[in-house]
């Protein structure tokens, strides 16, 4: 094993803060979750997913309904 000085990049940390969360219900249960970054992808994700979950819940960031 070699070790070197560089410290390890992390990919994913540092990006845009997600705007919308869904949150997809199946039989009363939080099944999975959607991140969104933006309106048109809400829009998107909601027209190409809803059809397979009984609900789904939008969580928006706190910050940009201020």
């Amino acid at each position: 094993m070699i070790l070197t000085q560089k410290r390890p990049e992390f990919i994913g940390f540092n990006g845009p803060e997600a705007t919308y969360v869904i949150i997809w219900k199946l039989l009363d249960k939080c099944l999975t979750k959607t991140v969104c970054f933006s309106e048109e992808e809400l829009e998107e994700q909601l027209k190409l997913h809803s059809w397979k979950f009984d609900g789904y819940e939008v969580v928006t960031n706190a910050d940009e309904n201020i």
